[in-house]
């Protein structure tokens, strides 16, 4: 392989992305309030975005115009004829909708992000940006949508490109279909902003928020340069392919090295009294854990979890793994003591969306001990804010006659 054709590929590549960079400057479009709010990677800021322009009764004042744009695009995309004729019914467009406590035996519960009801069709749409998928998601979701038993029914798994979840039983393009930002919803997005073009506050919070759309999936500031960066692969194609075999890999070694640093530094601050669990070793499993307790009862602690090398982001709370005990009267007992979590049996309380866009912004210019500093204090505070919660926990189990264990 020629060395001077890949460093060739690699500074005309550096060069189109300074040309972007500098465009997006000139345009002002550095300046976004989404970012600035730090709601760019927040899954629940576009589902709640998106199902207000969905929303025929929305505060944009559009009636349904932005849902028959949808609809409009998503038979386009995924080769479906939904009516363009309708009424919201039910729930109308809802987000969060509460279906049931989760059961996994009986693969049932959780809340799906989008649920758009009509009298003609039900579309359910669940919302990935970073995050990984949960265990048995979309199958539960398949089994509500069934519940509709009048009505034409479409499961949407959104993700950033397209992906298919890493883990289900169900058939795509059948039980459920992939759409994406890049794509279908970016489209769609110019779609409300043509729509919305007399409607200036309106059209450019919405062109704002196209602009934050590009930032996540990575696209280039004009077309042209899309075009300029695909002649150049194009001209070296066996060094691009070459170039892009070996990220992963490269990526992968960071990752690993990140964790190492963390591991170090947190065992570096870690408060007397703390019993820690936190294997390298499990980073490669598809999901994990790592996890710190105290003197408590057995099966609980403060538990940090993601998807494979925390590539998604890190999710955090309590978590009482013992089968001794039913977890959901100790959540109705202790509900007025502190906000329990809905996510699973198991999960006393749970936050998800921290560090969720390592696994993009993983590149040469972070310092990767910088990073590790700012994460063990993050996995420190979050010990320290939990503690007490644990401790209640601890007691309540305790007084119902459980004993401590390791």
């Amino acid at each position: 392989m020629n060395i001077y054709k890949i460093k060739s590929l690699l500074s005309g590549i550096r060069e189109i992305k300074k040309k972007s960079e500098e465009l997006c400057k000139l345009k002002g479009e550095n300046f976004n309030i989404f970012k600035l709010l730090n709601l760019g990677w927040s899954e629940n800021f576009h589902s709640k975005f998106i199902a207000e322009l969905l929303d025929p009764n929305g505060s944009h004042g559009h009636g349904d115009l932005f849902l028959k744009a949808f609809i409009k695009q998503l038979n386009e995309e995924i080769g479906q004829d939904l009516p363009s004729t309708f009424l919201v019914v039910g729930d109308g467009v809802k987000t969060e909708k509460y279906i049931s406590p989760i059961n996994f035996d009986s693969a049932d519960g959780g809340r799906l992000d989008i649920l758009i009801q009509t009298d003609k069709f039900v579309i359910g749409i669940e919302n990935k940006i970073y995050a990984g998928d949960g265990y048995l998601q979309l199958e539960r979701y398949k089994k509500f949508m069934t519940t509709f038993l009048n009505s034409r029914t479409l499961l949407l798994y959104l993700t950033l490109d397209g992906r298919l979840p890493k883990s289900s039983e169900l058939r795509i393009n059948e039980d459920y279909h992939c759409i994406s930002y890049e794509n279908l919803i970016g489209k769609w997005i110019m779609d409300c902003q043509a729509i919305a073009n007399d409607s200036p506050i309106l059209r450019e919070t919405i062109k704002q928020y196209l602009i934050n759309l590009k930032s996540l999936s990575k696209l280039l500031t004009t077309q042209q340069m899309e075009k300029d960066l695909i002649l150049l692969l194009n001209e070296y194609y066996d060094e691009a392919h070459l170039v892009a075999s070996h990220i992963g890999k490269l990526q992968n070694r960071k990752l690993i090295e990140l964790y190492g640093l963390i591991k170090e530094k947190v065992k570096q601050k870690l408060p007397a009294g703390w019993i820690m669990n936190m294997s390298l070793e499990i980073l490669e499993n598809e999901w994990h854990q790592f996890s710190f307790r105290q003197d408590w009862i057995e099966g609980l602690s403060v538990s940090f979890e993601g998807t494979s090398r925390f590539v998604d982001g890190i999710g955090h709370g309590i978590l009482f793994s013992s089968d001794k005990h039913d977890k959901n009267q100790i959540k109705r007992d202790l509900a007025k003591k502190f906000k329990m979590s809905k996510r699973t049996n198991s999960w006393m309380t749970y936050s998800s969306g921290r560090y969720t866009k390592l696994a993009t912004h993983l590149n040469g210019s972070i310092e990767l001990d910088q990073l590790a500093e700012e994460i063990s204090d993050y996995m420190i505070q979050v010990l320290e804010r939990e503690k007490l919660s644990c401790q209640i926990i601890n007691q309540h189990l305790n007084s119902k006659g459980m004993t401590n264990g390791k």
